[in-house]
């Protein structure tokens, strides 16, 4: 909703304020759905697309679209130091309302309209990043979680030793690794293949899908209870993967390309996969699963 005002030769406030705010904004709140407010209930909506309709006159809502100390005529900026622009936002428990009041020396009708498409913009933007994660519906449950930590310290108890150790591939075993699960891919249906950017009809897998797909196989093997395991129990496999990349080469780009960043710019990559779904699968199954799982959750959509 908009309000505007027209400027006439009045006098001028007698100081300014270098350090004033562009924007008068203010914002009131009420903990009710619209339909619920005395006012809001009121107010004109266009529920027939098909019909024309003109709106009734807004001074009896003034007390709600308006705030109290918020411009009302052209005095209030004569006589102030004032922003030219002032923004009132009223939130119900369903609905905003932006009202914008503003005089013509600062803006005509077409800026008017992109104020309120970057207001919009930034509004499905926030819906955006209130999308709910990927693997919301496999969240632990309480009764889980307490199994889970249980089962841990069991077995920081049973297996008290740790050791490290590296493991080292020579080039030419991990290239053969590589292309077996290269050729595993054309078994697959088109949707289980992420191509290569720089050819369409390419499927691609990295080192590390097929690396982690591999490692992964022989973790699982080398479990004395496997045989004993369900076959619907969830496997869930965590990859790492660097966010540096996706940050400095989409839209919009956070880090600059010609600048070191260090520290930790880590997230996890989770793959869910049932024992029995993973015991039926090939090397390149495997990891063309995990290489979609990872471009699925490394969108900034």
């Amino acid at each position: 909703m908009v309000s505007e005002c027209q400027p006439s030769r009045l006098p001028h406030p007698r100081t300014i304020h270098q350090n004033a705010s562009p924007v008068y904004f203010t914002h009131a709140t009420h903990d009710m759905p619209l339909s619920r407010h005395p006012l809001g209930a009121k107010l004109p909506f266009q529920s027939d697309s098909k019909s024309v309709r003109v709106s009734p006159d807004l001074g009896p809502f003034r007390a709600l679209l308006l705030p109290e100390d918020g411009p009302k005529v052209l005095e209030d900026w004569l006589y102030t130091d004032r922003a030219q622009l002032a923004v009132h936002v009223v939130s119900f428990t369903d609905a905003k309302i932006v009202i914008l009041t503003w005089m013509h020396t600062f803006l005509d009708a077409i800026s008017q309209r992109k104020i309120l498409d970057a207001i919009q913009a930034q509004r499905e933007e926030e819906g955006k990043r209130e999308e709910e994660y990927v693997h919301a519906s496999l969240s632990m449950t309480p009764w889980k979680l307490l199994r889970f930590v249980l089962s841990t310290l069991i077995k920081a108890l049973l297996y008290r030793t740790t050791q490290p150790r590296t493991i080292i591939i020579p080039v030419p075993i991990f290239a053969t690794l590589k292309i077996r699960a290269l050729d595993d891919l054309s078994t697959l249906p088109p949707f289980a293949l992420t191509l290569h950017t720089n050819g369409p009809s390419t499927p691609f897998l990295s080192d590390g899908n097929v690396f982690c797909a591999w490692w992964t196989w022989h973790l699982l093997a080398s479990q004395p209870r496997l045989p004993s395991f369900a076959p619907t129990k969830t496997l869930q496999i965590m990859n790492v993967f660097s966010m540096r990349d996706v940050l400095a080469n989409t839209a919009p780009p956070l880090l600059r390309p010609d600048t070191l960043y260090i520290g930790n710019w880590y997230m996890s990559i989770n793959s869910f996969l049932r024992l029995k779904e993973f015991l039926g699968m090939s090397l390149g199954e495997l990891a063309a699963r995990i290489r979609a799982d990872l471009v699925r959750q490394t969108t900034r959509s």
